[in-house]
């Protein structure tokens, strides 16, 4: 059972980078609905709990409702979070998921011997403790950066707009 929830976590989190990558296809949706989640963090959120919940279903049909629920709910949160480190941190992150998925892949193969738990767990502990440190640290340099107008809803949820264009010469999003 526990391995099963593993794996529908890691499973959420794939779906939901997925699903924000696929935003680059928003422009075929109605002008009003565009305009709505162009505008609203609010609205943007909720699209993405709701695709999580969904499609949570549509990989296991078995898991009750509220269960999914809270699963939705436990991966936004995480998502939330693991938006709010650099980006370095944020790829290395994204490389943890996808190993721990293959790890799991692998573990669930009838052909596999050899019981890769033991590196699952490190990989999660690892992916855990990179979000944790790095969220902090993005947490602290907001509030040097923003201190006169810092809002913590507005660091969580984000802002519609990013102000990176206007320091372009700056050294993010550079990678390594």
């Amino acid at each position: 059972m526990y391995r099963k929830m593993e794996q529908l976590y890691v499973h959420g989190i794939l779906l939901t980078i997925l699903a924000v990558i696929s935003n680059f296809v928003a422009e075929t949706l109605n002008c009003k609905l565009q305009r709505l989640l162009s505008s609203s963090m609010f609205a943007k959120h909720i699209a993405i709990l709701l695709t999580l919940y969904f499609a949570l279903g549509v990989i296991d049909n078995t898991v009750l409702p509220h269960i999914r629920l809270r699963f939705a709910i436990l991966v936004w949160v995480s998502y939330v979070f693991a938006n709010k480190i650099n980006l370095n941190l944020q790829l290395i992150a994204f490389l943890l998921l996808i190993i721990i998925q293959i790890l799991n892949d692998y573990n669930m193969s009838q052909n596999v011997k050899v019981d890769l738990q033991r590196y699952i767990n490190y990989c999660t502990y690892s992916l855990i403790g990179l979000i944790s440190i790095g969220s902090f640290m993005y947490f602290k340099k907001q509030y040097h950066d923003h201190r006169s107008d810092f809002n913590v809803a507005t660091l969580l949820f984000g802002s519609p707009h990013c102000d990176y264009s206007n320091r372009m010469s700056m050294k993010e999003p550079h990678l390594m």
